[in-house]
């Protein structure tokens, strides 16, 4: 017979090296690189958890706080039972002249039309799922129908497109995958026109189909050479369709360009971020000034009032205990902001000495500059001009431009002069803007014309500046 062996349990030691960050240190590095909003959020949330932390107030608000501090029962009601047998008697004197009182006279016929008109005049904000669930209620009869209608709508994106698998909502719905295309047909029939496809060519399809143009050439050119319209590849579509070059322009200027590439859109569309500076640079004279925008930061303070608890007699240690954590939270979060500020500021000074021309001349061109560089001239750590950096913006002479925008790469020219990549990009948009679109010089020949300008740049650094720079390729930007 064999024997079942058991594991045997014993003790060994191993030895790894971690790096183990303080929750302080963590707070730190999250508000280095918070924008100048989420900082204002930040300072909001940590005002609410920590008790010892206020907003500083107005000097009156101040004078009166201390006096308060001074006398704290000065401002106390000190109520007898004699004063609330006589509040009592008030309030019912109160109420016996109210239920006596004459009721309100009904509004008018005028007045009540009136009221009508200005409550129905403000238009009801409605999201892409109210909106579709409204609909559906007059599009479906059957209670089983609409809930699978609305568990469609809820997957759906902010675009209006439905990414999720037919077969997986037919799973979360416990339903079979022919009901969940037949509902889907009928919700692809509601407003905005292309609303529940599951692709940028379905949408492009359903619209036309609304529009009755099912039998046009523009209908074709979606449904039988989508690829090719993508890639502006007109010979073949000439080809494939047998129309010529000219009506396919047409078409697609007059039918297919004005659709909709993203329905869900239509009614809610994507708020605008509003941009705010979180240094600025401003020009005086032939001189830069580094200023920050301190209005936008609320200013804070420590709590008097439970700072004076700390040494009350009345308060047990474990209070105490609580309030010392809270009083070590606040000061330490009050450095981070403080430190925040002095690091943008240095950086900032650094870049308006070294970016002196291009703040100063409208046509100044950015000089290269990496963050190692930076940091070691300001003997910080790279990473923490990183996220010093990260998503901030400087209000410049230049204009509202992000602060990341200003490290770049460097590149000699064949005279020995230092460029960004940011030259190199300016130079390519520059050729780009000036080609023959009828003839658009590919990468090659766009990498060879910034080498004639003794600007070494190849072919691949071309094509990757492209696809940063959102512009086409040679067969994109072809006109015919």
């Amino acid at each position: 017979m064999l024997q079942q062996q058991t594991p045997q349990q014993g003790q060994t030691l191993r030895q790894t090296q971690r790096l183990m960050m303080a929750p302080e240190m963590q707070q730190a590095l999250q508000v280095l690189q918070l924008p100048l909003m989420e900082l204002q959020q930040a300072i909001e949330l940590e005002v609410e958890q920590n008790p010892l932390l206020e907003y500083a107030e107005l000097e009156s608000e101040k004078e009166e706080e201390e006096q308060e501090q001074e006398d704290p029962d000065a401002h106390e009601l000190n109520l007898s039972e004699d004063d609330f047998s006589a509040l009592n008697h008030l309030e019912e004197t109160f109420e016996d002249l109210y239920s006596q009182s004459e009721a309100p006279t009904p509004p008018s016929e005028q007045q009540a039309k009136l009221r009508s008109f200005l409550e129905n005049s403000i238009p009801e904000r409605l999201s892409l799922f109210e909106s579709l669930v409204r609909q559906s209620h007059d599009a479906f009869d059957q209670p089983e129908d609409l809930a699978l209608a609305e568990v469609i709508i809820g997957s759906l994106d902010e675009r209006g497109f439905l990414e999720t698998p037919l077969a997986e909502i037919a799973v979360t719905a416990h339903s079979t995958l022919p009901k969940v295309e037949a509902i889907l047909k009928i919700l692809q029939r509601l407003d905005p026109p292309g609303i529940a496809a599951r692709s940028t060519q379905e949408a492009l399809l359903l619209q036309l189909i609304r529009q009755g143009k099912q039998e046009t050439l523009a209908f074709r050119i979606i449904s039988d050479c989508y690829d090719e319209l993508l890639h502006n590849k007109m010979p073949k579509m000439k080809r494939r369709l047998k129309v010529e070059i000219a009506q396919l322009q047409e078409v697609i200027h007059q039918d297919i360009l004005p659709l909709d590439l993203h329905p869900g859109l239509t009614l809610c569309p994507a708020p605008n971020q509003p941009l705010i500076a979180d240094v600025i640079i401003r020009q005086d004279g032939d001189s830069l000034i580094i200023e920050l925008p301190d209005d936008a930061i609320p200013p804070l303070r420590l709590n008097r009032r439970y700072l004076a608890l700390m040494n009350h007699a009345s308060m047990d240690e474990e209070g105490k205990q609580f309030l010392r954590q809270k009083l070590h939270s606040a000061h330490w979060f009050l450095h981070t902001i403080l430190q925040r500020n002095t690091t943008l500021e240095r950086i900032a000074k650094y870049l308006s000495e070294k970016q002196n021309s291009f703040f100063l001349d409208p046509k100044g061109l950015l000089a290269p500059l990496t963050m190692k560089e930076v940091a070691e001239e300001l003997e910080l750590n790279e990473s923490t001009i990183a996220r010093a950096v990260a998503n901030k913006n400087v209000e410049c002479p230049r204009g509202l431009l992000p602060l990341r925008g200003f490290f770049t790469n460097s590149y000699t020219s064949s005279s020995g002069e230092e460029l960004s990549s940011s030259t190199i990009r300016d130079k390519l948009i520059a050729l780009i803007e000036k080609e023959d679109k009828q003839h658009p010089l590919s990468d090659l020949e766009l990498s060879q014309q910034i080498k004639a300008q003794g600007i070494p740049c190849a072919r691949r650094t071309i094509a990757k500046y492209r696809a940063f720079l959102n512009v086409g390729n040679a067969y994109q930007r072809r006109v015919y």
